[in-house]
């Protein structure tokens, strides 16, 4: 015959342990266990080539241009190393200052063509990136013109994107000009007023 207060004293304990399991586990649909993603589902995208980076970061220093200083300088800090942020804001107000000297009277126009590109690996994070570009300037109440350069970048790999190092701008290769005349800044403007600058 079963002894009576030790079937209690078992079912008491069983009782207090389910207590205290049922208390660890999580409670309500917003607990459930997280599913895993498929094997084939590629959790982050794969990064882009160094090369298409340096087009886009040189593609989107003439919108900085037409900022104000503090959200031009925000942006610039969102393309750059954070090692390197500081001193290439330094850089971008030395720049922004000499155009209002040079093109005083309103804002200054820009576009720029990217017309080929070379990288050259430095180490597994770091490229340096050659771009031959044409830029088109139309400052106010002056003729547009264009100047033919050569954008050498050294771009890092940080925060899962390729950013900003270093940056010079240098006379690139020149074509001839076309025979005849150029159109006026006005018709330029008049033609292309309300595109939107391209894309790399």
């Amino acid at each position: 015959m079963k002894n009576p207060r030790r079937t209690t004293v078992i079912r008491v304990a069983a009782v207090a342990l389910l207590v205290v399991v049922g208390r660890m586990l999580p409670h309500g649909r917003d607990h459930q266990p997280a599913t895993a993603a498929p094997a084939s589902v590629s959790v982050s995208p794969p990064a882009e080539e160094p090369a298409k980076a340096g087009a886009r970061i040189l593609a989107a220093y003439p919108r900085l241009a037409g900022l104000g200083a503090e959200q031009a300088e925000s942006q610039l800090r969102q393309l750059a190393t954070s090692g390197d942020a500081d001193r290439l804001v330094a850089g971008l107000r030395d720049d922004r200052a000499r155009l209002a000297r040079g093109y005083p009277g309103g804002p200054t126009s820009f576009w720029i063509g990217a017309l080929a590109t070379r990288s050259t690996a430095i180490d597994a994070a770091r490229t340096r990136v050659e771009i031959w570009f044409a830029r088109v300037v139309a400052p106010p109440r002056l003729p547009a013109y264009v100047e033919w350069r050569l954008g050498r970048l050294e771009v890092a790999f940080e925060r899962d994107a390729w950013r900003l190092s270093s940056f010079e701008d240098l006379p690139g290769p020149r074509p001839a000009s076309l025979p005849g005349e150029a159109d006026g800044s006005g018709e330029i403007l008049s033609a292309v007023d309300g595109f939107e600058q391209a894309r790399p």
